[in-house]
């Protein structure tokens, strides 16, 4: 039972952290195009840079392929890893908080 709640709970977070970092890549990718600048997306790159460059240098990319295909595939690879991290430590920082509260009030 205790299991199946923080299986729902963590993909509860996760599906949350997830939507929240899309909408913040996609704030980004507006705020690149909208001041004409080119800082917003260089911090999404940075953000994601160790995934982006796990994939480039395993996968086998040829030409073109190496400059796109690592970003498109890293950043959500990166995604899903910042969500489980995230939704990990909400699940720990809750139930450290109950058992504190647990132990001050008994």
């Amino acid at each position: 039972m205790f299991l199946s709640q923080l299986m729902k709970r963590l993909f509860s977070y996760s599906v949350l952290a997830s939507a929240i970092q899309a909408a913040l890549i996609c704030l980004a990718i507006v705020l690149s195009s909208a001041l004409h600048s080119e800082s917003p997306a260089v911090v999404i790159l940075y953000a994601y840079l160790p995934t982006i460059l796990l994939i480039e240098h395993t996968g086998d990319f040829v030409g073109c392929a190496r400059m796109i295909e690592p970003f498109f595939y890293g950043v959500p690879l990166w995604v899903l890893v910042y969500s489980v991290a995230a939704s990990l430590a909400v699940i720990g920082i809750k139930r450290m908080n109950k058992l504190n509260g647990d132990v001050g009030n008994g």
